[in-house]
């Protein structure tokens, strides 16, 4: 693969793992500081040229800070993209960013390459300079008095665990860049980032009434957990932050969404963050070095015109992709079973308790064993019959397949019944949550639209099990 970035400075080739990497460093001139140095120069000429007419405090508000309206504001693709190779940002032959069109309607953008990529290699380098990372935002600030322990201190106390916090000094920069305005060196790459997000913290209080019972959770929860780092912004310093910018809710709700849509567990990478996500053809995979320098490679063949796709989860649980990012995973092969009502013991999880295990399966309304044994294993306990319970439990656990399959066959008729008044009862539910969002007004809820597509989606599932539980009752009658 082609070098790019060819200077007369020294290079140093790096490795990942046990793996050569045929991008290169550029040292010991920074790029990236090279631009920042550029960026300002150009930034101050731009402002020093700008209307007469407008006094100095609008010519701020316009020039120097980010427009985050999502009905107004666009995403600056084309400088982000010409910023990104001026600060030493490399890609294979045939990188581009290219438009596409959300289930929604909304504008979006991926990354497909139009030349072949062999397997295993590099697709993406990004510098360590250009990388946000929670151990060096916490690094930056400390033993400075701004807050920053007292605001996690204060986290705690609402009920964010110390895991979250990683999350959150990414939350502290972007506000800290964004209030640099056009001094930041991350300018490009922040006036490219979406304003406008569809996961469960940009949702109105009435969307997630609107929402089966796990996804609305799993919404509210993401909803609590940036109130949460809203609230902790007052005991931050004002010499980090500004007033304005710590009462500003709708800024502070726009980091938080970056930082969660576009975050690889502490990090945030320029240009990596615009990879889309796939249930099932993943093609690359990002890895970091020991200096925290970012690579992507090919984990197969790709060919011309193919998107890159990373996996952001576990594709069998689109809901929790929905709530965290905002998007509607239609890959998705399966989904959980949206059982709710029972109570976890160890036993059961056991038996398969479990949001990832117990699954319908789209395309065929297959289902999973676990929801078989679960199903059984909480029937046997209402019926009172222990004895059958601890012999289905002994066999399960021992991997005894014909004793587990005999007590299926001897109770078929209550797991059936059981599993298709669920499925029934759910359809209805579905319907009923769909008629409640088309009563409201979509500009005051402008979630209604992907929440009706996410509950047509899950719809399309539990119809195509409906069709196989209701054969599977008939042919036991």
């Amino acid at each position: 693969m082609e070098l790019f970035l060819q200077s007369t400075v020294s290079l140093l080739v790096l490795c990942v793992g046990t793996t050569t990497s045929a991008f290169q460093v550029v040292t010991p001139i920074s790029p990236f500081q090279q631009q920042y140095n550029k960026l300002s120069t150009t930034t101050t000429t731009t402002t020093a040229t700008s209307s007469s007419s407008s006094s100095s405090s609008t010519k701020l508000s316009m020039s120097n800070f980010i427009d985050i309206n999502e009905y107004t504001a666009a995403r600056d693709i084309g400088t982000f993209d010409e910023w990104s190779t001026n600060c030493g940002v490399q890609r294979s032959d045939g990188f581009q960013i290219v438009e596409s069109e959300t289930n929604t309607g909304d504008i979006d953008y991926s990354i497909i390459t139009t030349e072949p990529i062999p397997g295993e290699s590099p697709v993406l380098f990004v510098s360590n300079e250009m990388i946000f990372t929670s151990e060096n935002i916490r690094a930056e600030f400390a033993g400075q008095n701004l807050g920053l322990e007292d605001a996690e201190q204060l986290l705690e106390k609402l009920g964010v665990p110390p895991s979250y916090f990683s999350q959150y000094h990414l939350f502290l920069k972007i506000l800290i860049e964004y209030q640099n305005g056009s001094d930041s060196p991350w300018y490009p790459w922040l006036n490219s980032l979406p304003r406008k997000f569809s996961n469960g913290s940009s949702m109105t209080p009435y969307c997630y009434e609107c929402l089966p019972p796990l996804v609305s959770k799993l919404s509210m929860n993401e909803r609590i957990k940036f109130i949460n780092f809203y609230k902790s912004l007052q005991v931050i310093s004002p010499n980090l932050l500004s007033d304005d910018i710590r009462n500003n809710q709708e800024l502070s709700k726009w980091a938080y969404n970056i930082v969660y849509t576009r975050c690889f567990g502490n990090t945030l990478v320029p240009m990596a963050d615009m990879f889309n996500h796939a249930s099932i053809d993943v093609n690359i995979e990002i890895r970091m070095d020991e200096n925290q320098n970012c690579y992507v490679y090919s984990l197969r063949d790709i060919q011309p015109n193919e998107p890159l796709c990373l996996s952001y989860g576990d594709p069998t649980n689109p809901s929790h992709l929905f709530a965290t990012y905002g998007f509607l995973d239609e890959s998705s092969p399966a989904t959980f079973c949206k059982i709710m009502n029972i109570k976890p013991t160890p036993e059961l999880q056991n038996i398969g308790l479990d949001y990832t295990k117990m699954l319908f399966f789209k395309d065929t309304g297959d289902i999973t064993e676990e929801v078989w044994d679960v199903l059984l294993y909480q029937i046997l306990e209402l019926r009172g019959e222990q004895n059958v319970k601890a012999e289905f439990y002994n066999a399960h656990m021992n991997g005894d397949a014909d004793t587990k399959n005999d007590i299926h066959q001897r109770y078929f008729e209550y797991t059936s019944s059981t599993l298709k008044d669920h499925v029934d009862t759910f359809l209805k539910e579905l319907d009923d949550l769909s008629a409640k969002a088309l009563t409201k007004n979509v500009n005051e809820h402008p979630r209604i639209p992907i929440i009706l597509a996410h509950n047509a989606f899950v719809k399309e599932t539990f119809l195509k099990v409906q069709t196989k539980i209701n054969g599977m009752v008939e042919q036991y009658a």
